[in-house]
């Protein structure tokens, strides 16, 4: 399976960026936005299929502990409470 590179703007290009998308948001009547799970795991909330997945995870895990790794503010064995959302967010 190929492998995938994060990449991540300067904060000038980022913020350009940023400025356009605000724009055609303030002019629309109507938005729906589609993410995938790359844009938690850079807040280190785990994707759900890969290596470290809450999936893969569950798969791994003793009978009678996996449900406990889906559920609730520590699903996938993280503390979401305390975890800090990238500007994607």
């Amino acid at each position: 399976a190929a492998s995938m590179v994060e990449t991540e703007d300067d904060a000038e290009v980022l913020r350009g960026k940023i400025d356009a998308l605000s724009e055609m948001l303030a002019g629309a009547r109507h938005v729906v936005v589609y993410t995938g799970a790359g844009i938690s795991t850079a807040a280190n909330i785990p994707d759900y299929r890969g290596p470290q997945g809450i999936w893969t995870q569950q798969k791994k895990a003793p009978a009678g502990k996996a449900g406990s790794l889906s559920s609730g503010s520590r699903a996938g064995g993280v503390d979401k409470l305390g975890v800090t959302p990238t500007e994607g967010h």
